[in-house]
């Protein structure tokens, strides 16, 4: 039900009603801190509005595999969500993601796959289940990093910038929206990547 949920929609301003166990942090710690397997220089865009963060997480993903966004790709995909203030469906970002020639997965994840996916220089777009002093709210963020020493994940949150979070905390998040990943890359660098049941498949690549 929660994958469904941020398949369909997802996105939040979280700013200081977040009650979470992440913190801000800055880009450079991966540096200063032994365990880290990481993306380094994802660039980081912020959301606009309540309805726009997966869009933002999107953005970065596209600028760091420099791809110039297409405006006009953009707004025929999201025609109406930014007049009706609709989140955006992962489904809708997978496809603007290809039609910028891209490959673009929704699939369920885990802790493995996001450290296999920054191994192979690869950030990823996670949906999330933020508790807020509101309640729960659904939210997207692109994680840049795991230390394998800690368990700590590494994200950019496109409302709050850079973001540390134990293992636990994250995997709390994560678990509400039903572990979702989308992960984006260019057509070459993605053709060892592999589905199997609505998730990756670390055996082999695909035929």
């Amino acid at each position: 039900m929660a994958l469904a949920l941020l398949s369909s929609a997802a996105c939040a301003t979280i700013g200081a009603t977040y009650t979470g166990s992440g913190v801000a942090v800055d880009s450079e710690l991966s540096t200063r801190e032994s365990g880290w397997v990481y993306v380094a220089k994802v660039p980081v865009v912020r959301q606009r509005a309540d309805w726009d963060c997966g869009l933002a997480a999107l953005m970065m993903v596209l600028r760091y595999w420099s791809v110039t966004p297409v405006p006009g790709i953009i707004a025929k995909t999201l025609e109406g969500a930014a007049e009706m203030h609709r989140p955006i469906s992962a489904g809708e970002l997978k496809k603007i993601a290809k039609d910028h020639e891209l490959e673009a997965f929704v699939v369920r994840g885990g802790s493995k796959d996001l450290i296999a996916q920054m191994r192979k220089g690869r950030p990823v777009i996670v949906g999330l289940l933020k508790p807020t002093i509101r309640g729960r709210v659904a939210h997207y963020e692109v994680v840049i990093g795991v230390n394998e020493r800690t368990g700590d994940v590494m994200t950019i949150d496109p409302s709050l910038g850079h973001r540390k979070n134990t293992w636990s905390g994250f995997e709390a998040e994560w678990t509400g929206a039903g572990f979702l990943i989308l992960l984006v890359a260019p057509r070459q660098n993605a053709a060892s990547v592999s589905i199997k049941r609505g998730r990756l498949d670390r055996s082999g690549p695909r035929t």
